[in-house]
């Protein structure tokens, strides 16, 4: 064996090994077998484009986790698996679904821009249901800006949450080298939208609570929220945030749980609240009064005290909310029941939120969420986050059938 073909074999064996799994190690060998006379860096190539057309299949780790092992394939190699990778899933896209195509892209209404890419909504199964595409307008990047830009939305599409909708998977590849990423279905209404709505501060917090959990899990898993706009969060009907102006690098470092919001999600809660405070008329100086105690009898917080426990009474004469419906309740027994939900104390307790989402006296998420947790009546344990989602998400659906 010569030394050429011993370089091709080690190289062969470490790509079976690591990318791989043990059944198609033999696959591998007849696919090289059935083309003789092919030059190593022909075979290597070949090799390089069978693994990205098997990790699409999801029979191989996907194409980030691929570029990110093997680095020093260097721009030419990362190009050629990128340029198969897009080749192979338009082709499929095209064949399994035909109304899928380029021409109808251009037709979509946008749905949001953000610099140099914008989402527009797209045929994807069928003529009644829609989804949406972002196109990035990649003609003027180099080969190594396009790969980061794949590899970005590929790591993008792996984050999961209940409350958080992103990138699918990348989709298609025009001539002019853009890339198309496919988005979940963005029907519902932007965030903006509907805050603009009559509602009580109760209802605001409903609304706002998944919202602020989702981009806090979001931000935990490392996610780049430089983007992320008032106009880019949506809610599809399930109040799910769709977060369309959102991507993370494969390797980008988590941040850490002691970051203030200031780092982690800068003006966009206090722009929040301010658009809660406006359009709900808080009273002038609510944000001056204390924020009540729950109904449970348990201590209120000042926000940004992270966590420190103040007992405040509650105003003379202010009625607090009469009862919250159980989850384990009766959907007929939860319509009936009478919520006074502009009571002063909600009132003085939104004012309160809405001022330290303005002033920043926030110094994370967690204190935000809590305060929103407080604001509905919920009492949870606040040493058990993923706990206080489930149970979050649960009661806001029984507050919504009332």
């Amino acid at each position: 064996m010569s030394e050429r073909t011993g370089d091709r074999r080690q190289r062969l064996d470490h790509i079976c090994t690591q990318l791989l799994s043990p059944q198609c190690t033999q696959y591998v060998e007849d696919f090289l077998s059935s083309l003789p006379g092919c030059s190593a860096d022909e075979l290597l190539d070949l090799i390089d484009a069978e693994v990205c057309r098997r990790s699409d299949l999801g029979e191989a780790p996907a194409l980030a986790e691929y570029a990110r092992r093997f680095p020093s394939l260097g721009a030419a190699a990362l190009s050629q698996l990128f340029e198969v990778h897009l080749l192979e899933t338009a082709t499929r896209r095209q064949r399994e679904v035909p109304q899928y195509c380029l021409p109808g892209l251009a037709q979509g209404a946008i749905v949001a821009r953000d610099g140099n890419s914008e989402v527009r909504r797209a045929r994807v199964t069928s003529q009644t249901q829609w989804g949406a595409v972002r196109t990035f307008s990649t003609e003027t990047w180099d080969t190594d800006a396009r790969a980061v830009a794949a590899a970005m939305i590929d790591a993008a599409g792996q984050i999961q949450h209940r409350h958080l909708l992103s990138f699918t998977s990348l989709a298609l590849s025009d001539e002019r080298g853009n890339l198309f990423a496919r988005l979940p279905n963005v029907e519902g209404a932007s965030l903006r939208s509907c805050l603009t709505r009559p509602m009580s501060p109760r209802q605001a917090a409903a609304k706002l609570l998944p919202v602020v959990g989702a981009v806090h899990s979001a931000a935990a898993e490392g996610v780049d929220l430089g983007d992320v706009q008032l106009e880019h969060l949506r809610l599809d009907h399930f109040d799910r945030v769709c977060l369309l102006g959102m991507g993370r690098l494969p390797d980008a470092p988590k941040p850490r749980s002691e970051q203030p919001l200031a780092m982690v999600l800068p003006a966009r809660i206090a722009a929040l609240g301010q658009v809660w405070r406006e359009l709900n008329k808080l009273p002038d100086g609510a944000d001056a009064e204390p924020l009540p105690a729950t109904s449970a009898g348990g201590p209120a917080r000042s926000p940004g005290s992270s966590g420190a426990a103040h007992t405040h009474p509650s105003p003379a004469g202010a009625a607090m909310p009469t009862s919250r419906a159980s989850i384990a309740g009766d959907p007929c027994e939860a319509r009936s029941t009478t919520v006074r939900t502009d009571s002063d104390p909600d009132r003085i307790a939104a004012g309160r939120i809405a001022e330290a989402c303005l002033t920043g006296a926030y110094r994370s998420l967690d204190d935000l969420l809590e305060d929103l947790d407080r604001l509905l009546n919920l009492n949870v344990a606040p040493h058990s986050r993923e706990w206080r989602y489930q149970r979050s998400h649960s009661q806001l659906r029984w507050l919504r059938w009332r």
